[in-house]
């Protein structure tokens, strides 16, 4: 019997005893402009500890430990897997039975973090939080939205959400108050903030227009940024102001302020990276996926 899985990509998913996640891998590079020109350099497959997998939703976390969702030695369910790739450690965060958890994030200012879960039901989306310590199971946030797909705190209050639905919704959530407030239609998968806690979106206009867009929480206001390469909804924001992207094997940057366009800064091609996913930025260092 087919089960249906709502997963994070905002599409289904269809398992079955012998089907499996999707093979994505986790890679990691230095990215750096030390005299005003792009260098990239060392490399690093972080997933082989599980070949052939589903190792996705990268994240970094304090002291060179990097959070990411994984089907390590299990091929239905994920769980949040640690690891530190210069001290080669690796553990599981959750162990959870027949519950998925993805998109690992740390609660800014705070010693916890937060997880996306496909609860036992198959379908309901909630938000957990949980001690790094890992002392205990952990907390529901948001206990009557069950449509929760993406998210990206803000502060400590608030929360940026993609919200799974027909159509997907763009809100703001407070997690003191658990009130929703619904922004617009039809965002991105990626959702990103910066020092002064603005949301950071794309906006699917249309088929063939994706926006990258930016909201304002104290102003209530929107503004533009820049079209999205074609079909491409993943970004990070640099402390700059710079944004990353990527494009098949191409990882692109953009200035608001000193470029036009996006702008070709490595190609990993030649290093048999042609699908480059979920680019995410910290101190000199690029994380990304290889895959869907």
């Amino acid at each position: 019997m087919v089960r249906l899985f709502l997963l994070l990509v905002a599409s289904f998913l269809y398992l079955t005893s012998q089907a499996q996640l999707p093979i994505t891998e986790v890679y990691l590079t230095t990215l750096n402009k030390p005299q005003g020109q792009w260098t990239i350099g060392d490399l690093r497959y972080l997933s082989d500890f599980n070949p052939s997998g589903y190792n996705n939703q990268a994240n970094f976390f304090d002291n060179g430990w990097i959070y990411l969702t994984s089907n390590y030695k299990d091929s239905l369910y994920t769980d949040i897997i640690a690891l530190h790739p210069d001290k080669k450690q690796l553990f599981k965060v959750t162990n959870t039975l027949r519950i998925s958890e993805f998109s690992p994030s740390p609660i800014p200012k705070s010693d916890e973090f937060c997880t996306v879960r496909i609860e036992k039901n198959g379908k309901d989306q909630s938000l957990w939080k949980y001690p790094l310590s890992r002392e205990n199971y952990g907390q529901r946030l948001f206990p009557n939205i069950n449509n929760i797909g993406y998210f990206c705190w803000l502060n400590r209050t608030n929360i940026g959400m993609f919200l799974v639905g027909e159509p997907h919704q763009l809100a703001i959530g407070n997690a003191s108050t658990g009130k929703i407030q619904v922004l617009g239609t039809n965002p991105g998968r990626c959702l990103k903030t910066d020092h002064n806690g603005i949301l950071y979106y794309v906006d699917k206009v249309s088929n063939d227009l994706w926006i990258l867009k930016a909201y304002d929480l104290n102003q209530a206001s929107t503004s533009s940024i820049i079209k999205m390469p074609s079909g491409k909804e993943d970004f990070d924001i640099l402390p700059d102001g710079t944004f990353i992207s990527a494009n098949n094997s191409l990882i692109l940057s953009f200035h608001p302020e000193k470029d036009i366009g996006w702008q070709v800064i490595a190609d990993l091609f030649n290093d048999g990276i042609t699908n480059i996913q979920r680019p995410i930025y910290k101190d000199k260092q690029l994380l990304f996926i290889h895959g869907k």
